[in-house]
């Protein structure tokens, strides 16, 4: 069994090399300009500091984002992929280090369960 194994690596170009870490992937945040971000084959997740107050704005569609804060547009991507607009949901959370700043946490499900190379086009 272990040679065949060895033989079908052999002849498929299989290697024992493992794959470099994709961007965002296995809870690896990265940052980018107004946000972060993570995945994983399933989901994304962005991360957004805004003002306590007033309320965000968060539009979803299915290839791009929106965060607006009052008139203030906080984040406006257009994602490298679509994903499902019913399993995308957001929530606030304190920002542990200002406390007049919130987090907003962005999450979405990806269309296809796939890794992305990168979050936005």
């Amino acid at each position: 069994a272990v040679q065949n194994l060895e033989y079908q690596a052999g002849t498929m170009g299989v290697s024992d090399e493992r794959q470099a870490v994709v961007d965002g992937m296995d809870g690896t945040e990265q940052e980018a300009e107004g946000y972060s971000w993570t995945q994983t084959n399933d989901e994304i997740e962005i991360r957004v500091k805004i003002p306590a107050t007033p309320k965000p704005t968060v539009t979803f569609r299915p290839m791009t984002l929106r965060v607006s804060v009052g008139c203030d547009v906080k984040v406006a991507l257009e994602l490298y992929a679509r994903v499902d607009m019913d399993g995308c949901t957001w929530t606030l959370e304190t920002n542990k280090d200002k406390k007049n700043e919130k987090v907003l946490v962005i999450t979405c499900e990806k269309s296809e369960c796939v890794t992305w190379p990168r979050i936005v086009t």
